[in-house]
């Protein structure tokens, strides 16, 4: 099936306290709202990746970015606008919760297969 991948990137965050853990309980927290408001619910892995953004040229976001990757299954939400409009909902929620870091989306189109446990 050919969907879409959300990959959500926040910089500038304090890594001793926001850690993985924190970011991805933050998505949790603002992802369980939504499905509470609109029976979407937007899930997503989080990673850690060396960000490297040129302090010689002056930037200040430190060394580490948070990555949030988010995939539309097809088959429970049919319709991408719908999705997008939850997932920016649950983007804002969380990016709230991390007191308003900086932060990148990138949108890949991609062939998407699920397959359930036997």
């Amino acid at each position: 099936m050919t969907t879409e991948q959300y990959i959500i990137t926040f910089f500038g965050i304090d890594t001793k306290y926001y850690t993985d853990d924190f970011v991805g309980r933050c998505w949790e927290m603002a992802a369980d709202e939504e499905y509470g408001s609109t029976g979407v619910y937007v899930t997503g892995t989080v990673t850690t990746h060396s960000l490297i953004c040129g302090e010689i040229r002056g930037c200040q976001l430190g060394k580490v970015g948070h990555c949030v990757s988010a995939v539309r299954n097809p088959v429970e939400v049919a319709d991408s606008g719908t999705y997008k409009k939850s997932l920016i909902n649950v983007i804002n929620r969380t990016r709230s919760l991390l007191d308003n870091p900086n932060m990148s989306i990138i949108i890949n189109e991609v062939e998407y297969f699920y397959f359930c446990q036997i």
